[in-house]
């Protein structure tokens, strides 16, 4: 597993030293953890085309929607957002319900209008 995670790091110091000849797209993601219906996640900085249940770069809290609770490292986030890290919109607003960006939370969920159909 560590072997998996230092040829990520290489990638990315290798595509910064090389000049930008290409850009490894960092995600902060939710990681579903936990039994059968009792889901809880881990919120992780992956690659963003990445399997959800491969390893991570960082672990930065957790999530429990049932109970609501959220354990976010604020810092550590920002730290990985000026790095390139572009959290998912679930992502942003717990960042934003935690207090560590100052933005308005996203639409998650929007469903296009219906155009009226013409009879």
């Amino acid at each position: 597993m560590s072997q998996r995670r230092n040829n990520t790091e290489e990638r990315l110091t290798a595509g910064l030293i090389a000049g930008s000849l290409y850009t490894i797209m960092l995600a902060i993601k939710l990681k579903r953890v936990g039994k059968k219906k009792q889901a809880s996640f881990r919120i992780v900085v992956k690659e963003k085309r990445s399997k959800m249940q491969g390893e991570a770069n960082a672990d930065l809290g957790w999530f429990n929607p049932h109970t609501n609770e959220v354990k976010l490292d604020g810092e550590k986030a920002l730290a990985w957002m000026k790095k390139g890290a572009q959290p998912t919109p679930s992502v942003h607003n717990l960042l934003v319900r935690v207090g560590a960006v100052k933005e308005t939370k996203v639409a998650l969920h929007i469903k296009p209008k219906k155009e009226e159909a013409k009879a």
